[in-house]
């Protein structure tokens, strides 16, 4: 799996972050070789780890069209390997990665890498270094040495001083750390808050590539990270320390060096043994080494058993040795060059320290309120406890007043984030489920939505966001001015063919809202035609349920399409059910807020009628259309053809009409007296002098 420090590697000079200076000096190097081979034909690349120079280097090799020969410090890096590999390659012309062969004198290259060249030291790379001063002073080809350690280098041979340009990569400054963090993060969908990255930038100390594996390492299986997900990291500062002693006792194959390295770091023996303990067996291949590796590990645990035995402080430092110098002459062969990792257990007890922190506070508050111990409450009663309050939403609001529960102890019996909604707002799952939905409703409307209060909530949303949008552009609040028409503007988005030239034909000359009608029942319209013509087959022919065997629907597409819920559980979802509306359209010869209740949609009179009603599409049907036909049980069979829907333009509700609906809307709502003004006001709108008054009116008293 690629770490997203790798994904994200520069892949162009000008993607490399943080030093402008010496991305520039680098890049006045390398086009130095377009004039034939340089008096410094080779350049050191120093500074910490993280701040990135091998980025640099391989981002130099693309910008250029270079071919990269590289050894790191996982390759023997003996006088031999190198003079095989590095030497070779450097004097030598190229081939392609294509193939084709590269004369250096038509500008042909290759790029000598040495990654960790202050790390070639132990018997293994014995004579590597006169091997890398040898390959510099032969080279026909540009060569990258990367250090961390200047001086470790230059200070066994000062050749490289002058043979070398050195360039100086300084640590990540914060700004433009912030900036990758923050583009890494969207591209890979995770929402970041500000504080999160001001403790990632913080931590790193200028490290990109550690700030990088942070932010990876929290963002697992996390969409957001807020300041509590920090709480996961830790030991940063011992890390970038600890890193250096773990190198020296792994890779050095010298006693006093790793002994030395210990003595330096600000850590017990009881930690510095976990360190060893994970990072051992990536680190030394050969079985044999492995063994003796453990065997010194051993010893040293042994030690540190006596410490806390006899509380016997001395003993740390015979640990110590064997933690050091004893496992790094432990390797006689290779060692395995791989990133050094935090410890396993260290990263487990991070992670769940919020989580025990919250548990024990939780089990003292319950232990004080059952008069019995924390450790008893831990052990006997909490897993029963958290049950009933996952379970028990009474039970929740109860317990969480009765023993003052903090959110952290919330979160963690609801097993969910301390900022969670779950927490912050109490809510249960069929909850959280119902906020997910609003939210995403509120993008562009979802038909999702139909038979639940959403559908509602779009118009009334539309307008808000209609005024909000014409408010603000008043107080000259910006926005894109090709926010339609714009290639991820709003019209490409949302649809996959556009015709611009609606926009604004007549306008000026067409008034949609003229072609607006008053829906009679309060459903989905385009069911409309079908309890029109049902209430008018009711009607005609005083007709009951138990007389009808079977109602046949011939309907506009549109209607099943919106429309076909057959068996509605809730009042809102009849609204969206053509089966519940013809059904009740019959048996009551009425369509009002009562006729899309609970309770009516789950009457058993209603369903058995429902379950009789059969609806077909046929597209040569208008949406304001529809053939009815009701077969009785005596096998007459009564029809009913609307061509206009009440209510439509052809056919509009009459003053009458709309008052009887209205007053429909508000009984229950407001009383007669306050029905009747509002109408008054409504009928006079043109007249008055502040429409206000007509929604102060809607007001209950």
């Amino acid at each position: 799996m690629t770490t997203w420090a790798e994904k994200y590697r520069p892949r162009t000079l000008d993607e490399v972050v943080g030093n402008p200076t010496a991305v520039a000096e680098l890049r006045r190097w390398a086009q130095s070789w377009g004039r034939g081979v340089p008096e410094r034909r080779a350049v050191i690349l120093q500074g910490d780890p993280g701040v990135g120079k091998t980025s640099a280097a391989t981002a130099l090799a693309g910008d250029m069209g270079w071919t990269v020969v590289e050894m790191n410090a996982s390759d023997s890096r003996n006088a031999d390997a190198i003079r095989k590999t590095a030497l070779r390659g450097a004097v030598l012309q190229t081939f392609s990665r294509t193939g084709e062969f590269l004369r250096a004198s038509s500008g042909g290259r290759k790029l000598i890498l040495l990654d960790e060249a202050d790390n070639v030291f132990g018997r293994e790379d014995h004579g590597g270094i006169a091997a890398i001063v040898q390959m510099i002073q032969e080279a026909r080809q540009p060569v990258v040495l990367i250090v961390n350690d200047y001086y470790g280098l230059t200070g066994r041979s000062t050749s490289f001083r002058r043979l070398c340009k050195t360039i100086k990569f300084q640590p990540v400054n914060a700004s433009a750390m912030k900036n990758v963090l923050r583009n890494v993060a969207v591209k890979e969908g995770v929402d970041v808050a500000e504080d999160v990255l001001e403790v990632l930038v913080e931590r790193s100390a200028g490290d990109l590539r550690s700030a990088l594996n942070d932010l990876e390492s929290i963002a697992v299986g996390n969409r957001e990270l807020r300041g509590q997900d920090t709480q996961a990291l830790g030991y940063r500062d011992r890390e970038r320390t600890i890193f250096g002693a773990l190198g020296e006792i792994f890779r050095s194959g010298d006693a006093g060096r790793a002994r030395a390295s210990v003595r330096d770091l600000d850590e017990t023996p009881e930690d510095l043994i976990l360190w060893v303990d994970h990072n051992l067996p990536y680190e030394y291949r050969d079985p044999e080494d492995l063994v003796r590796g453990y065997e010194a590990l051993s010893r040293a645990d042994r030690y540190l058993g006596r410490t806390r035995r006899r509380q016997a402080y001395g003993m740390w430092s015979y640990a110590s040795e064997m933690l050091s110098a004893g496992v790094a002459v432990a390797r006689r062969g290779r060692f395995g060059g791989g990133q050094l990792q935090f410890p396993g257990y260290l990263t487990q007890m991070s992670r769940s320290r919020a989580a025990r922190t919250a548990r024990n506070s939780l089990a003292r508050k319950l232990g004080r309120h059952l008069h019995s111990s924390a450790a008893l409450v831990r052990t006997e009663i909490l897993a029963d406890f958290l049950a009933l309050y996952r379970e028990d939403r009474e039970f929740q609001e109860r317990m969480t007043a009765d023993l003052s529960l903090e959110d952290k102890e919330v979160a963690y019996l609801l097993d969910e984030k301390e900022d969670s909604h779950a927490v912050l707002l109490g809510l249960d799952e069929k909850q959280m489920t119902w906020a997910l939905g609003i939210a995403a409703t509120q993008s562009a409307g979802l038909r999702e939505m139909f038979g639940t209060m959403c559908k509602a909530f779009h118009p009334g949303r539309a307008a808000q966001n209609g005024l909000t949008a014409a408010l603000l552009a008043a107080k000259n609040f910006t926005s894109s001015e090709q926010s339609l028409e714009a290639p991820r503007g709003f019209a490409h988005v949302l649809s996959g063919e556009r015709d611009f030239s609606k926009v604004t034909r007549g306008l000026g000359e067409t008034y949609e809202i003229t072609r607006n009608t008053y829906k009679p029942f309060p459903c989905g319209i385009v069911i409309h035609p079908t309890i029109d013509a049902c209430i008018q087959l009711r009607n005609d022919h005083s007709l009951r349920a138990s007389e009808i065997e079977r109602v046949e629907l011939r309907v506009h597409p549109l209607v099943l399409e919106l429309t076909a819920k057959r068996t509605p559980t809730r009042g809102l979802e009849g609204k969206f059910s053509v089966y519940h509306s013809a059904a009740v359209a019959l048996l009551r010869g009425v369509v009002g807020q009562r006729e899309y209740s609970d309770d009516v949609v789950r009457d058993p009179e209603v369903v058995a009628l429902r379950d009789r009603v059969t609806a077909t599409a046929d597209p040569s049907v208008r949406e304001e259309e529809v053939f009815a036909r009701v077969v009785l049980a005596s096998g007459r069979a009564l029809e009913m053809h609307i061509e206009h829907v009440v209510g439509s333009l052809e056919n509009p509700l009459s003053d009458r009409d709309l008052e009887t609906k209205f007053r429909g809307q508000a009984e229950g709502l407001l009383s007669g007296g306050e029905i009747q003004e509002l109408l008054s006001l409504c009928w006079s709108v043109a007249s008055l002098p502040d429409a206000a008054a007509i929604a102060k009116a809607s007001v209950p008293a």
